[in-house]
């Protein structure tokens, strides 16, 4: 009688054990499956890889957005074929619009599905209308955007030579002598639209901040040291706790702006998901599914900045232009962001959070354009 309560409290010790043990199993077993590589459709590029050792930053909400693609998404062997490949791009986006619409549950509120509420939010803008070759165009910035203003300029009539206009006047003769559909009624951009060819070029969304960066906080031309003016201080102040008028002296540069590090920068643009906290609404390192619409409007031709030339020159055949013009060089202001070196050396001074924010920040963009995270920054994160 008097081991009675001693079996019970043992059998209740081996329960709780059994029932932790369980418990423990239970949460590995949910842990495999949501780090596992999710779909066949992208497992070529092991897009789904490790992110990293001590990835803390809303792990959960981030695994929950990879999840979203788990299923619903077609593919097949990808031909050599240039046609075949833009049939590839083109439904990835359209796999990709159908899966978050059908699964996101308001993750991305910017993502426009309907035309209408484009055109009413006056979010047409980057559409350039080249009525000369009825198509439409849009530039995303830091994807070869200057060198295809200077041809549309050219083809329009409206420069005789693509070698002849600087940067800042081929931004401004853009401005004046092309439209955007944003100037067209509803009606008109439906027509336009319908009728016309439509074409975007792409770039991983890693290189391209990188050379946003670099372009316009590193280089020094006119343009730079006024983007710097409405920038850096607001890029400063969100990332460091010192007031900007007690910034060292090594904080500023010879024009007076503030020398904003791309770890600061980095931290600017990832951390800004839509939650009001700063104003960091800029083309330059804006989300291409908010720039272009690609959810909204079927694009013809997807091209890639890692094969500009081959694209460009296949889009400008298409749509009937001489085969003696050729798309210009593209490398107005080189950066070689998209070098091994220079991306390792940059992302190697940003933590594991800060660059899984970043991914976040363009999570749509890197998976309805089939992108990978870079070899080097994927070794940084490991």
């Amino acid at each position: 009688m008097v081991c009675q309560p001693t079996r019970r409290l043992s059998r209740m010790v081996n329960n709780k054990r059994i029932f932790v043990c369980c418990l423990c199993l239970a949460l590995v077993a949910v842990a495999l499956f949501i780090m596992q590589p999710y779909d066949s459709y992208y497992a070529y590029s092991g897009r789904f890889g490790s992110l990293g050792k001590g990835t803390n930053r809303d792990t959960f909400d981030f695994m929950s957005r990879r999840q979203l693609f788990s299923v619903g998404l077609s593919g097949s062997n990808r031909s050599k074929t240039w046609e075949d490949e833009q049939a590839f791009r083109k439904k990835l986006v359209s796999d990709t619009c159908q899966a978050v619409r059908k699964r996101s549950k308001g993750i991305y509120p910017r993502l426009v599905y309907n035309l209408t509420k484009a055109h009413d939010d006056h979010l047409l803008k980057f559409l350039l209308v080249v009525d000369s070759l009825k198509t439409v165009y849009c530039y995303v910035p830091k994807v070869g955007t200057t060198s295809w203003k200077r041809l549309v300029l050219f083809l329009e009539g409206k420069v005789n030579s693509t070698d002849e206009v600087g940067q800042k006047k081929t931004h401004n003769l853009t401005n004046i002598f092309i439209r955007n559909l944003n100037s067209f009624t509803l009606e008109e951009v439906t027509k336009v639209l319908a009728s016309y060819k439509k074409f975007l070029f792409v770039r991983n969304p890693f290189e391209r901040i990188l050379s946003a960066y670099q372009d316009k906080f590193q280089n020094d031309y006119p343009a730079s040291t006024v983007f710097r003016r409405i920038w850096s201080e607001r890029i400063i102040r969100y990332s460091s706790s010192d007031q900007t008028e007690a910034l060292p002296g090594g904080k500023r540069r010879s024009d007076g702006t503030l020398n904003v590090s791309f770890p600061e920068f980095a931290r600017f643009v990832g951390e800004s998901l839509d939650s009001g906290v700063h104003n960091s609404r800029n083309e330059h390192w804006m989300e291409v599914y908010r720039l272009c619409h690609p959810c909204a409007i079927e694009y013809d031709w997807i091209g890639h900045y890692e094969s500009m030339q081959t694209d460009a020159n296949k889009i400008l055949r298409a749509v009937g232009v001489d085969p003696a013009v050729k798309f210009p060089n593209f490398t107005t202001n080189p950066t070689d962001s998209s070098s091994y070196s220079t991306l390792q050396r940059y992302y190697s001074q940003l933590s594991t959070d800060d660059i899984v924010a970043v991914y976040k920040k363009y999570f749509l963009d890197f998976f309805m354009f089939g992108y990978d995270i870079p070899s080097p920054i994927k070794l940084i994160m490991d």
